[in-house]
C-alpha cells in the first residue's frame, strides 16, 4: 500500500471527511465529567441541607415557648417528616429488591440489562468495523445509532434504581464500576443529537456488564457447584479486562495524541487490538504490531503490570478448578462377582 492510500485509510479510519477537520471528541469526554461532577455536588449539597434539618429541631425546641398557638397549626399543615422518611424508605427498599433479583421481576430487569448490554456491545463492535472513530451524521439517519439511544434510555432508569437503592449515594456514585460504566456512555448518546455527530468513545465499557453473567446463570439454575461459579467469573473477568482495554487501543491509536495534532494515528482495526493485547497479555509479543500514540503507549504499560499479574493468577486458579474432582463425583458401576 503506497502512501497515500495509507494517509486516507487513517483519515477514513480517524475522522470522517464530512467533519471538514473539526473534531469534538472533547465534547463528548466533558459531557461523562460533568456528570460525575454535578452529581458528586449535589450529594454534597443534600447531606449538608440533611444535617441542618437534622439540627432544626433542637433549634426549635430552644424556642418552643415564643410560638404562639396560631403558628403551631400552620405548621402542622406542612412537611411531614416522618412519612416523608417512610414514603422514601418504602421506594429505596422496593428499588433494592428489583436489582438484587430475590423475585421474578428483579430477575427478569437484571437479565434485561445484560442482554441490552449484550446488544449494545455488537452495535459498537458494527460500528467499530464499519465507520470512523469520530462521523458527522444526524442521529436520525444512523439506524446503530437510534438503537444505542434506546438502550441508553433504559440504562438510565436502571441507573436511577441503582441509585435509590444504594445505602451510600456518595460512594455509590464515585467508586461504583458500573457507574463510570454508564457515565462514559449514557451522556455521550445525547452529546451526539445536540452536536449532530458520533463518536465511537468508550462504548466499549459495556463489556463490565458480563460480570452479571454468573448471577444470571444461578437465577436460571445453569451454576450449581461453587467451582463452576468460580470459574465462570474468572473467565468473565478475563474477557472484561480483555475487550475494554482493547477498545481504548482502538480508539487512541486510531484516534492519534492530541497534543501531537493528531499526526501519528495509525489505521488499526479492533480484532487486530484485540489480538496485540492477547499476545501482551500471555507475554508472548510476535511484534507485529506495535503502538504509534503516546497515550497508547502509556497505557500498555499499565496493562502490562496489572494484566499480567491478572494473567499469572488466572491461569493456575483455571487448572486447578478444571482438575479438580471430588472424590465421589463419578458415577458407581456394578461389577459381577466371581
Amino acid at each position: 500500500m503506497d502512501e497515500n492510500n495509507s494517509n486516507a485509510s487513517i483519515t477514513s479510519r480517524g475522522l470522517a471527511d464530512s467533519c471538514s477537520g473539526e473534531r469534538y471528541w472533547f465534547a463528548f469526554v466533558l459531557s461523562s465529567l460533568a456528570t460525575y461532577f454535578i452529581g458528586v455536588i449535589a450529594i454534597l449539597l443534600w447531606r449538608c441541607g440533611a444535617l441542618i434539618y437534622k439540627r432544626g429541631p433542637t433549634m426549635r425546641h430552644r424556642s418552643r415557648r415564643l410560638v404562639s398557638l396560631a403558628e403551631k397549626q400552620e405548621l402542622s399543615y406542612g412537611f411531614d417528616p416522618i412519612n416523608e422518611r417512610n414514603w422514601a424508605t418504602v421506594v429505596k427498599e422496593y428499588a433494592a429488591k428489583l436489582i438484587s433479583g430475590q423475585q421474578l421481576p428483579g430477575k427478569i430487569l437484571v437479565i434485561a440489562v445484560v442482554v441490552l448490554s449484550l446488544a449494545s456491545l455488537v452495535i459498537y463492535f458494527y460500528d467499530v468495523n464499519t465507520q470512523p472513530i469520530e462521523l458527522c451524521q444526524l442521529w436520525t439517519q444512523s439506524l446503530t445509532q437510534q438503537l444505542d439511544l434506546v438502550f441508553n434510555i433504559f440504562f438510565l432508569f436502571y441507573f436511577f434504581l441503582r441509585f435509590v437503592a444504594a445505602q451510600d449515594k456518595l460512594r455509590f456514585w464515585c467508586l461504583d464500576v458500573h457507574s463510570w460504566v454508564d457515565y462514559f456512555t449514557i451522556p455521550p448518546s445525547f452529546t451526539a443529537i445536540v452536536l449532530g455527530r458520533n463518536w465511537i468513545g468508550m462504548r466499549f465499557f459495556r463489556i463490565a456488564r458480563i460480570m452479571n453473567i454468573p448471577d444470571i446463570l444461578q437465577f436460571l439454575h445453569i451454576l450449581r457447584s461453587s467451582n463452576s461459579i468460580r470459574l465462570t467469573r474468572m473467565l468473565c473477568l478475563l474477557f472484561t479486562v480483555w475487550l475494554s482495554a482493547a477498545g481504548f487501543v482502538h480508539l487512541v491509536e486510531n484516534s492519534g495524541d492530541f497534543f501531537n495534532n493528531y499526526s501519528n494515528s495509525q489505521s488499526i482495526t479492533y480484532f487486530q487490538c484485540v489480538y496485540f493485547l492477547i499476545v501482551t497479555m500471555s507475554t508472548v509479543g510476535y511484534g507485529d504490531y506495535h503502538l504509534r500514540t503516546t497515550i497508547g503507549q502509556c497505557f500498555i504499560i499499565f496493562f502490562i503490570t496489572g494484566g499480567l499479574a491478572l494473567f499469572a493468577r488466572a491461569i493456575p486458579e483455571l487448572a486447578e478448578m478444571l482438575s479438580n474432582k471430588k472424590k465421589y463425583a463419578g458415577n458407581y458401576r456394578l461389577e459381577n462377582g466371581k
